[in-house]
């Protein structure tokens, strides 16, 4: 690319852009918890991953589907922290996910071929 020059303003872009995506996280989640006050639902059970994944399935569903009928609010109602209350175990605990267990060779163990084997093993 001769001729060619790009010029980088890295920390004006940076800022701004850092400023603008916390203002689409804030605005996410100040919507999360309208929808979730106004379903009578805890608004402190708010589960940002959960807002998150479900503002990305709403960008997915109007930019490739085009679809009038996926409503945002109800989308963000269901966006609740998951209820682990089963669980045994901390997932930072070493088994977290169970590591793989792989089991010592050993000695071969080798057997006298029966009289079948032999004539079998012949044919070929």
């Amino acid at each position: 690319m001769s001729g060619v020059n790009f010029v980088v303003a890295l920390g004006e872009n940076v800022i701004i852009e850092l400023n603008w995506t916390l203002l689409g996280i804030w605005s996410a989640f100040a919507i999360g918890k309208q929808t979730l006050k106004r379903e009578g639902k805890p608004i402190k059970k708010l589960s940002p991953v959960q807002t998150i994944r479900v503002f990305e399935q709403t960008v997915f569903i109007v930019s490739i589907l085009a679809t009038s009928h996926f409503s945002l609010h109800v989308a963000l109602s269901t966006g609740l922290i998951a209820d682990e209350s089963h669980r045994t175990t901390s997932k930072q605990s070493r088994n977290y996910p169970c590591k793989e267990r792989h089991r010592r060779c050993g000695q071969p163990r080798i057997i006298e071929a029966t009289f079948l084997q032999k004539q079998k093993a012949a044919l070929f």
